[in-house]
């Protein structure tokens, strides 16, 4: 079947007379794109007498070419359970073949028309950018597919995406993100910025002095975002927090109970207290305000004092756990008898009377046996810290396999997928496995590692088919084209048994560039504590330099057509950065490794080669523009103005924008490659770790307390936050620059 030749369109795209709106979209979105491939703009069209080939899109209820097509026998369509399921079928009408995207809902046809532009015709739609393959003729062979997910819901999102990726969007690179989503085929998120006025408006009609704010003329960008989401069928949870317990709340309700917390180092706060009635009586406010200004999805999280320490309140710290349970329970059956609470399992890895111990398995069973609504538990770190393992799979109830992958600072090339793949088959293919409906990707930080979330993406929908290996194939088909394509399969292969293999670091065992921390004579060999895991991996390291050489040199021996793929001149960057962090972090190990044998000559020449290959890095980062602080700065110019470079300095090092928002455990935690970072940060810092290792092993000395290392680093960090941001050279080709690297 051809859809367009030479310019000119050969077909139609067919739509029923009232097609739902994410049906018409679905149309304009296979129209865009074919167009985008051929040049030719194949007309979208309701139902008119077929007397020619026709794409026809839609659902049977709406579309008649779809129902006749499906009463005929041609087409068969998912049942309504397996509600995002679709098939993509040839079907003869009149001589002429035609072919139906047919979903058993309208997200579902939305999700066809993405397969068919991917999997058909090389259509490459990842979240950092989309190759569109240019092409004189588009025509189909004879197709029947028929998909349906294993997960009935996938969900994509995590809270701090808002602060270490979202923080600059606009409508713009939200509507992107999101259909990126719906490409990607997840069909929840997390929820956005939309209800803060709520509670505001909540204690005010409970006669509690607080100041209401005023409601906007227009929409913010997040409630466009959470409107758009909404139309692409996506759906979006109503996130309820905790009830703060201001002295103006205890003044109009005095014998509320409360509890007070305290997150890291931060001032302690309050909380109502779950067991009071005025905790159950805020839940039923909120969920029937947020549905009338919002509707509903029906889905709620709630979490019992994720992060945070109870300092008083609860002398029966684990009886306060189960009055939240059954508050929570209780106000959602009232306000929505429809609803299904997401438990998260975060809270369950930090008791909240020592974050450094995680809920017993019983504490878990007996929390979950206390919950009274349908729930499904979200198991956030599955792949490397999964409570499901020591839960029996949380003893019955329904619950999703989680991926966190990255805190905010996992911006370095990581992650697992055979190690992945393999632990989420094992999960499914358990007599159990069918308890298992959810899966959850949710990083917090998706500007990098494509890779790996794109697998996630795959394995999200279907994680019995395939393999790593065929994986890699339709991955670099897709995103550098057939050619290229082709000759970055070795180099990919490469990097699937290094970074992305057994030899991965992960949240849990750090393997950072080690510039993104404060140095001391530990260097993070097994964050927080000695760690044997870590400590072998450490050990192994420095075995990946040459062989991700080998993988820069192999995309250099392709450089014309590197050159002319924006996607793949971005991996290259991203593989030579990687290249000299890794480096740096060996030269880094064997100048402390010096300083402690007391041989100054070596520490002298490692501390020369971590210096210059900072130099390296910065000048690498410079030349790529998504890679410079000052583009960030200018990114946050319209939502902060004038403060936009201390906000962007002050929450690389401190996580907050907010001046005085400082807590020792969280600095640096937004740590990554920025070239402005490195310059006038870490550099400084390094310099600064190696002229007090040099003083000390000149004194005979080569014991370094805590309190000395502070006091040469807090003046780098207060100076890199107060100054004036330099502006770094610019337009060096980075092809030129790791290219020279190399021969050096």
């Amino acid at each position: 079947m051809i859809l367009a030749d030479q310019g000119k369109p050969h077909c139609r795209i067919l739509l029923g007379r009232k097609p739902a709106w994410l049906e018409r979209h679905a149309a304009e979105e296979l129209q865009r794109y074919l167009a985008c491939m051929a040049n030719a703009l194949i007309p979208v069209e309701e139902e008119t007498a077929v007397s020619a080939s026709v794409l026809a899109i839609g659902r049977p209820e709406s579309n008649p070419f779809v129902a006749r097509a499906i009463a005929s026998g041609a087409v068969s369509v998912p049942s309504s359970e397996e509600s995002d399921g679709f098939v993509i079928q040839t079907v003869e009408t009149e001589g002429a073949e035609s072919l139906v995207i047919a979903g058993s809902s309208d997200r579902g046809t939305l999700y066809g028309v993405y397969w068919l532009l991917e999997e058909v015709l090389g259509v490459g739609f990842f979240r950092d950018g989309e190759r569109v393959p240019s092409l004189a003729t588009v025509e189909l062979p004879a197709l029947s597919i028929s998909e349906r997910p294993h997960f009935p819901e996938r969900h994509e999102g995590n809270g701090c995406v808002f602060t270490y990726s979202a923080s600059s969007w606009g409508v713009d690179e939200w509507k992107r993100e999101l259909d990126w989503k719906a490409k990607r085929r997840f069909n929840t998120t997390w929820p956005f910025d939309i209800a803060h006025d709520l509670l505001p408006r909540i204690l005010a009609d409970w006669g509690v002095d607080t100041r209401v704010p005023p409601r906007s003329d227009g929409q913010t960008v997040h409630e466009q975002a959470f409107r758009y989401a909404r139309s692409l069928g996506i759906r979006i949870p109503c996130i309820i927090g905790n009830l703060p317990a201001t002295p103006e709340l205890r003044a109009r309700f005095p014998e509320t109970r409360v509890l007070v917390l305290r997150y890291s180092e931060l001032p302690p706060y309050t909380i109502v207290h779950p067991g009071d009635p005025l905790f159950r009586r805020y839940v039923v406010e909120y969920v029937r305000r947020y549905n009338e200004s919002w509707g509903s999805d029906h889905l709620y999280i709630a979490s019992f004092i994720s992060e945070s320490r109870v300092l008083e309140g609860a002398a029966n710290l684990h009886e306060a756990r189960l009055d939240f349970a059954r508050a929570v329970s209780e106000a959602l059956r009232e306000a929505d008898p429809e609803a299904t609470w997401i438990i998260e399992t975060w809270s369950f890895d930090m008791d909240a009377e020592d974050v450094n111990h995680r809920w017993s398995p019983a504490q878990v069973k007996d929390y979950l046996e206390t919950v009274s609504i349908p729930h499904i538990v979200a198991d956030l770190w599955s792949e490397e810290r999964g409570k499901y393992r020591d839960t029996e799979n949380f003893f019955g109830h329904h619950w999703g396999f989680g991926v966190l992958h990255s805190f905010g600072a996992g911006s370095y090339l990581h992650g697992d997928v055979s190690l992945l793949l393999q632990k989420v088959r094992d999960v499914v293919n358990q007599p159990d496995g069918k308890n298992c409906r959810m899966f959850l990707l949710q990083p917090e930080i998706i500007q990098f590692n494509s890779f790996f979330y794109e697998f996630c993406a795959e394995v999200a929908w279907d994680p019995l088919r395939g393999s790593v290996e065929s994986f890699v194939e339709r991955y670099c088909r897709k995103r550098y084209g057939a050619s290229l394509g082709g000759k970055l399969r070795e180099p990919w292969n490469i990097l699937v048994d290094t970074v992305y293999g057994s030899e991965s670091g992960s949240v849990g065992t750090i393997t950072d560039p080690l510039y993104w921390y404060r140095p001391d004579l530990h260097l993070l060999l097994g964050w927080t504590k000695p760690d044997d895991k870590t400590a072998a991996l450490r050990a192994r390291r420095h075995l990946l330099i040459p062989k991700l050489r080998d993988v820069l040199e192999l995309f250099l021996a392709q450089e014309v057509e590197l050159r002319a793929e924006p996607l793949a001149l971005r991996d290259f960057v991203d593989v030579a950065r990687q290249w000299i962090a890794e480096r740096f972090n060996v030269a880094i190990i064997s100048a402390r490794d010096a300083f402690l044998a007391g041989d100054g000559v070596e520490l002298e020449k490692r501390s020369a080669q971590c210096v210059a290959l900072l130099d390296d890095q910065t000048r690498l980062l410079s030349s790529w523009p998504p890679y410079r602080l000052d583009t960030k700065v200018n990114e946050h110019r319209s939502r902060y103005g004038d403060d936009a470079e201390r906000w962007v300095k002050h929450t690389h090092v401190w996580v907050y924008g907010d001046e005085g928002m400082h807590s020792p455990p969280l600095r640096d935690y937004y740590r990554m490659d920025l070239d402005g970072l490195i310059a006038d940060y870490y550099r400084p810092r390094v310099i600064a770790y190696f002229d007090l290792l040099r003083s000390k092993l000149n004194s005979g000395n080569q014991c370094i307390a805590p309190e000395e290392f502070d006091s040469v680093y807090q003046p780098v960090e207060e100076a890199f936050v107060s100054q004036t941001m330099r502006r770094l050279p610019a337009g060096e080709d980075p092809v030129a620059i790791v290219r020279g690297l190399l021969a050096g």
